[in-house]
């Protein structure tokens, strides 16, 4: 590269002092002006230089070198002209030297005529560099370990020198092309190289190739294992149907063929040997426990494949308790027909196994017609794993006619229902006998002047659903009369007071409902449940004629209320039209009406004085 500098012109007229009329001088002819050089050039490498001189003749000059550079030489020794205004001269700085701006002087001159000033060429040298142009980074994407992955990158030597190197890829990745590395790359050429990752351990890797000075270009990949399996965590759920624990894990290939995984853990899991899954597949490994079924297990499973291993987690609680009747216990449990005098004497037994895997401890919800004396008390009876118990139960002496209950067994959340059913007789028998007492003990009496407190029987409480439905608790008989017609008698703010007439026949008692809504724990649903007042309703029969009162209102609150008949023999309606009462407000206290009538005669007494003076003021005008 040649850079020319110095002035563009030269001053080439002629002339001297003029006698005015004298004799005319000779013209001196003017020198020619040689321009001024810089040129680059790279150390032990030829540049040729472009030497050039002015006039205004336009004449052919001579060039001549004045002076010698001292740290390159010039080939030929004096300037090859190039025109009547031009030559050339080839400059080679010294390979050994170590300097880097060198120069030399040369002139111009046409024949006859004065030679110009020394013009002087100042060369600047470097030494030879390569220059790459490469990308900044190159992204591998996702990668399986253990499955190299090649891509190629274009490199090219834009610098001014050679670029002859072999530059050292990080771990983890190799060259491909050129063989082992090795590159020389002249200035201008280019060529397209090839990296391969040979990544063996998952997670990210990340790492930076130098080529030349500032080039270089940064890799990167994400490595994954050959196989995945999830979840980190396998629980092992009860299987009831199968008494058993047991779950799946999900193993997934991740390479490009066939991969067989062998599988490793402790004694106290059931897993298959091995699993193959198919290339970018999936397969399902089935983990099961064993052992005692009330154990808590915890363990890890080991997945191995091409040298990568893999561990899960494997949980197993306690087996839930699961109470069923046994195979040879009855459905139903129907005691036929019994005479009133051995109500508490014949008993029928069913047999309860605990088939789960923990200890449960087995209730049984209030019975009013029969009686289970293992569970009367309260407390339950406890049923360990694979454990058995013999559950009996006797009819209670409520009056003959046939019986039905359901009994509710409870163990845990679990519920189980068993149908019973007797038919009591009574049985003549002589006057005083225990039959005759049960009959008169169990009869209540048409007159009851004394408070009823209803809470204190032992009863099922039937449900009406929201929509309407009533859903029986099994003591509930629609041919005992409801009541669905009552006389307001009165009220006090505080509680209500009605009455009404008895249905047909004798022995007949009533006790006062009330709805409370909740949420069924079966069904899940919302659910109105008629529950006794308790002591706050008291229901006195004259003759015949029932009258209730019920205390503890709110005054304003509405109160809503319905009427159970109950039967001597324990049979019972179900709930009567549902009646609705609004408490009165209890009346002021004698201070508050003080207060209002003192307020009213001031206001009067206002309007009066008002009215007086309107004629007075009329007068004055």
């Amino acid at each position: 590269m040649v850079m020319v500098a110095g002035p563009v012109a030269a001053d080439i007229s002629a002339g001297g002092p003029r006698g005015g009329g004298g004799k005319k001088d000779k013209p001196v002819p003017r020198a020619p002006v040689a321009r001024d050089v810089t040129v680059k050039a790279v150390r032990g490498r030829t540049v040729e230089i472009a030497l050039e001189g002015i006039t205004g003749t336009g004449s052919a000059m001579e060039f001549s070198i004045r002076s010698q550079p001292r740290l390159g030489v010039l080939q030929p020794a004096e300037p090859v002209p190039a025109g009547n205004s031009r030559a050339v001269v080839r400059y080679t700085a010294d390979p050994g030297s170590a300097g880097s701006r060198d120069s030399f002087t040369y002139g111009v001159q046409v024949p006859g005529r004065p030679s110009s000033i020394s013009a002087t060429v100042t060369v600047l040298i470097s030494d030879a560099r390569a220059r790459l142009e490469v990308p900044a980074a190159m992204d591998f994407g996702v990668v399986v370990a253990g499955e190299p992955v090649t891509k190629t990158v274009s490199i090219r030597n834009v610098g001014d020198g050679e670029w002859e190197a072999e530059p050292e890829l990080p771990e983890g990745w190799s060259w491909v092309t050129p063989e082992g590395g090795r590159f020389q790359l002249g200035v201008g050429e280019s060529l397209v190289a090839g990296i391969r990752c040979d990544a063996e351990v998952p997670g990210e890797l990340e790492g930076e190739v130098v080529l030349a000075g500032e080039s270089r270009v940064r890799l990167s990949a994400r490595v994954m294992a050959p196989f995945t399996v999830y979840p980190a965590t396998l629980v092992l759920d009860w299987e009831a149907g199968k008494l058993s624990r047991a779950g799946k894990a999900t193993l997934q290939n991740n390479t490009k063929q066939p991969l067989t995984v062998t599988v490793d853990g402790p004694e106290q899991f059931g897993y298959p040997a091995t699993v193959t899954v198919a290339a970018d597949g999936k397969s399902e490994v089935q983990v099961g426990a064993k052992g005692l079924l009330s154990e808590a297990l915890r363990g890890n499973l080991q997945f191995v494949a091409q040298g990568h291993r893999h561990a899960m987690v494997v949980e197993a609680q306690p087996a839930p308790s699961l109470v069923r009747l046994a195979a040879e216990s009855a459905q139903v449990v129907d005691f036929g027909k019994v005479a009133l005098a051995d109500a508490g004497k014949v008993v029928r037994s069913v047999i309860l196994e605990n088939v789960g895997g923990s200890t449960a401890t087995v209730t049984a919800d209030g019975l009013e017609l029969f009686s289970v004396p293992l569970l009367d008390e309260g407390k339950g009876v406890a049923l360990k794993a694979g454990e058995r118990v013999e559950l009996g139960m006797v009819p209670r002496n409520v009056g003959a006619g046939v019986h039905e209950e359901e009994l509710t067994l409870s163990s845990g959340a679990a519920r189980m229902l068993v149908p019973l059913r007797v038919e009591l007789e009574a049985v003549a028998a002589a006057a005083g006998s225990a039959a005759e007492a049960a009959l008169a003990k169990t009869s209540p009496p048409r007159e009851n002047p004394d408070k009823v407190k209803t809470d204190a029987e032992l009863v099922r409480i039937a449900r009406l659903n929201i929509g309407g439905l009533l859903a029986s608790d099994g003591t509930e008989k629609a041919d005992v009369p409801r009541v669905d017609m009552v006389d307001y008698v009165s009220d006090d703010g505080v509680s209500v007071t009605f009455a009404w007439d008895l249905p047909p026949g004798d022995g007949w008692n009533f006790r006062i409902l009330r709805p409370r809504v909740t949420r069924s724990k079966v069904t899940g649903q919302l659910a109105r449940i008629w529950e006794p007042c308790g002591a706050e309703a008291v229901v006195r029969i004259n003759g015949r004629r029932a009258v209730a009162t019920v205390s503890g209102l709110e005054p304003g609150n509405p109160f809503k209320c319905a009427i159970q008949t109950m039967a001597a023999d324990g049979r019972k309606s179900l709930p009567g039209m549902e009646l609705g009462f609004l408490p009165m407000l209890p009346p002021a206290v004698p201070w508050v009406r003080y207060a209002i009538g003192l307020l009213f005669a001031v206001l009067v007494g206002m309007w009066g004085w008002k009215k007086w003076k309107e004629p007075i003021r009329a007068q004055a005008v």
